[in-house]
C-alpha cells in the first residue's frame, strides 16, 4: 500500500526550512528552499521501499527514508 498527501500552501518570497519526521520509524529530513515571487513550486517526498530480501516481508523491514524532488514546474 502507498499513501499521497497533498496540501496547496501559500508561502511569501524566502527562504524555508521544511523537516519531514517520521517518529515510528526514528528518521528526519530537513532541506532548505528559496521561493521567489511569481512562481508555482512542487515538493514531492516519495518514500524509499526496501526490497525484499529472503525470509524477510519488506513490510517488517521499516522505511529506510525518502526522496525529496523540488521543482519548479511553471512559471504563473
Amino acid at each position: 500500500m502507498r499513501y499521497v498527501l497533498e496540501k496547496k500552501i501559500r508561502l511569501h518570497t524566502g527562504t524555508y526550512s521544511i523537516c519531514l519526521g517520521v517518529p515510528e520509524e526514528n528518521y528526519t529530513e530537513t532541506m532548505t528552499v528559496n521561493l521567489q515571487e511569481g512562481t508555482s513550486y512542487t515538493l514531492k517526498l516519495q518514500p524509499i521501499y526496501p526490497r525484499y530480501k529472503w525470509g524477510h516481508p519488506a513490510a517488517h523491514m521499516g522505511l529506510p527514508g525518502f526522496k525529496a524532488v523540488f521543482n519548479n514546474p511553471a512559471n504563473n
